[in-house]
Formats: structure tokens, C-alpha cells, sequence
């Protein structure tokens, strides 16, 4: 797909793409199911940096 859907922010929780996938194909995933999918897919879990970008005054004026 070439689009990115409006799931609230960057971070795709299994939850909100189970819903989205109810909505665009009509077709439901429990969220241990979806997690599956996307990894037999090669969709890996990307988890947020703990150190962020924003909790450094340097970077961000860089």
C-alpha cells in the first residue's frame, strides 16, 4: 500500500491496525493474530528510541 493511514501518531499499535484492517477489507485479526501476520509479512516491531530526540536541547537546535 501507498498510503499511510491516520492511526494517531508515527507508532502503529496491533490494536489500531486490527481495527483498520475491520475497516478497509472487512476482515478481523485477534491482536496476537495480526502480530503473526505482520511478522510473516517482515513487518518487524519497531519500538520508540527511550532516549529522545526532544529530551536533548543540542540535538534539537541542530
Amino acid at each position: 500500500m501507498d498510503f499511510e493511514p491516520d492511526l494517531g501518531g508515527k507508532l502503529w499499535p496491533r490494536k489500531k491496525v486490527v481495527a483498520l484492517s475491520e475497516r478497509l477489507f472487512e476482515v478481523s485479526f485477534t491482536e496476537q493474530g495480526m502480530g503473526k501476520l505482520l511478522r510473516r509479512m517482515g513487518i518487524s516491531v519497531q519500538r520508540p528510541d527511550k532516549r529522545a530526540i526532544e529530551a536533548d536541547p543540542e540535538a534539537m537546535r541542530v
